[in-house]
């Protein structure tokens, strides 16, 4: 979460910013100054949070009027952001430049390797992306474009994990927390999605694919966090699940987690692991 300045919702002092970066604008739209653009493939939004920002559809910079600020200058976020103003406590520790182009997925592994640790497992998603499993326990994006890999989360919104195991509209589909829940449940030939980002960002997703089945929606059983997530984060993320795919015709219903004896944060791959050889 970036901070809430009135400079973010600027949209003629953020095409002055990428202006300078070396491009000229006709409208919103630009060629890139951050890769060598043969055509407009850039240009800039507002958002429905009333955000303004930068998009390339080339090599994937984007952001808002800080990002651009930042990358022209080549200095962390942090050191652009107005007198007084900083970043929220929990903020990502490794920042890769959203222009850097790899060739392939391998090299990105490589390079993340260094400051994430061990790769532990890639998570195909349909979209051409991945998400990246490291130990210790982190993960980390990256995704295909026509220019290469990047190492960044694809454009939004984002492709579910798992469409690959729905079949048959007669059988529920299991919505879980996490691309290994997805799998372990898919080892037993069970239909089992997640959306990407972790809790609280499933509203990135786009969960048209589940239009008219029935759901069953899986939380971790995180303990209660008051006052934010009395009832648990992992029960809160599921609420907003809910609430996004009965707009198309999705029926839910969730588990009682409290009921399955699990550990604090236990999810179902450990009561799976419980329960199954």
């Amino acid at each position: 979460m970036m901070i809430d300045h009135p400079e973010r919702r600027d949209l003629e002092l953020l095409k002055a910013e990428v202006t300078a970066a070396g491009t000229t604008f006709k409208g919103n739209e630009c060629r890139c100054p951050f890769h060598e653009d043969k055509r407009a493939s850039a240009g800039v939004y507002v958002d429905g949070e009333g955000v303004a920002r930068f998009k390339c559809h080339g090599c994937d910079a984007s952001g808002d009027v800080y990002d651009i600020r930042a990358r022209i200058k080549g200095v962390p976020v942090a050191d652009v952001l107005p007198k007084g103003e900083r970043f929220p406590k929990k903020v990502a520790t490794i920042t890769t430049p959203a222009s850097k182009v790899y060739d392939s997925l391998e090299d990105i592994i490589r390079v993340a390797s260094v400051n994430c640790g061990a790769w532990v497992k890639t998570y195909p998603y349909p979209d051409k992306s991945v998400v990246l499993r490291f130990n210790p326990k982190s993960f980390r994006q990256a995704h295909k474009n026509c220019v290469g890999w990047l190492f960044t989360a694809p454009p939004k919104p984002w492709a579910l994990y798992g469409l690959h195991s729905l079949g048959c509209f007669e059988c529920d589909t299991i919505v879980c927390e996490g691309e290994e829940d997805c799998d372990n449940l898919h080892a037993l030939g069970l239909p089992a999605v997640t959306s990407r980002g972790g809790a609280m960002n499933a509203r990135h997703s786009d969960w048209t694919p589940l239009a008219g089945r029935s759901c069953v929606l899986w939380p971790d059983a995180d303990p209660p966090d008051p006052p934010k997530y009395p009832q648990g984060k992992g029960l809160a993320h599921m609420v907003e699940v809910g609430d996004i795919p009965t707009k198309i015709g999705v029926t839910v219903r969730i588990v009682d987690v409290s009921r399955l004896e699990l550990p604090p944060k236990g999810d179902a791959s450990d009561y799976l692991e419980r329960y199954t050889d």
